[in-house]
């Protein structure tokens, strides 16, 4: 355990303190570092890793570059959100996982299709009762 502990001492004395690491991870599991500024977007991350596009990374796996998302704590980020406004820790490695989709789902806060259609109030369970599709009643 040792000599793992010295690895991941050994890194983290690597990684600038004015910069975030960003671990990326593909579904295949290939993991890289890149260092970004805080400041950096979220579009221009995923341009910089297109761009620099690691040579053991398989390239089936290197989709266009239009369609490249990051993954962060479950939630897909868009385009404009800063590394600063995602609160990452400077001089610490973060994990975010890679991705190719061509479109994003709608940010949070903009409500659900369904309170879009004016069902908001309504508990979960009558929405299900009265919504046409599958339902598994456990008694």
């Amino acid at each position: 355990m040792t000599d793992d502990t010295d690895k991941i001492k050994n890194v983290s004395s690597r990684i600038p303190s004015d910069k975030v690491n960003l671990k990326v991870i593909l579904v295949s599991a290939c993991t890289k570092d890149f260092p970004f500024n805080s400041t950096d977007t979220v579009s221009l991350v995923t341009q910089h890793i297109y761009d620099n596009w690691p040579q053991d990374w398989p390239d089936d796996e290197r989709p266009d570059k239009n369609i490249l998302r990051l993954i962060y704590q479950g939630r897909f980020l868009h385009g404009n959100v800063s590394l600063a406004a995602l609160q990452l820790p400077l001089g610490k490695t973060t994990v975010m996982h890679l991705v190719a989709r061509e479109t994003l789902p709608e940010p949070s806060g903009q409500g659900s299709s369904r309170k879009d259609k004016g069902q908001g109030s309504r508990s979960t369970r009558q929405r299900d009762v009265e919504q046409p599709g599958c339902c598994c009643i456990i008694s």
